[in-house]
């Protein structure tokens, strides 16, 4: 099974453009006419309603590579967890998730929809917050941070 498709990429470890070497990655590969075949497409579709994020992955396209390359039970990683598909992802296929993001916004939008996929409030490790008390206590530091910039603006006339 398969169809006829103008942006065909012919992987090969001999593709001297890659500079991984693997070839997996079709840097540089010329796109071809050609079969897309079941066994190089993910055919999957876009979902709505994950969050603030601008490029969220359909937790669909997650789930299958959990699948492929996971047991339940094993821990999965996401070094750029963004809207968190990849942990609401794991928590649906009974695997652990770690995530990392840089973005703090991010955050707030993984760890919300986390919690709405788990249907209970997530603790900080530590102090035993929940997601709303550590935003508004960020929140307030931001606040306090601004109120202090002011008074010291003030305080030399203006001039910094």
């Amino acid at each position: 099974m398969s169809h006829a498709s103008d942006d065909v990429v012919i992987y090969s470890p001999l593709n001297p453009k890659a500079p991984s070497g693997s070839g997996l990655l079709g840097c540089g590969a010329d796109k071809v006419k050609g079969m897309a075949r079941p066994s190089n497409v993910i055919e999957v579709k876009a979902e709505g309603g994950q969050g603030e994020h601008s490029a969220p992955y359909p937790r669909a396209l997650v789930e299958f590579f959990i699948k492929a390359f996971t047991d339940p039970g094993d821990v999965v990683f996401d070094p750029f967890l963004g809207s968190a598909s990849t942990m609401v992802a794991a928590m649906a296929l009974g695997r652990s998730c770690f995530g990392m993001e840089i973005s703090a916004g991010y955050c707030d939008v993984a760890v919300q929809r986390a919690q709405t996929f788990a249907k209970k409030p997530f603790l900080l490790a530590g102090s035993g917050a929940t997601f709303e008390q550590v935003k508004l206590g960020r929140r307030l530091g931001q606040e306090d941070a601004i109120k202090e910039e002011l008074e010291e603006i003030l305080a030399t006339g203006g001039t910094r």
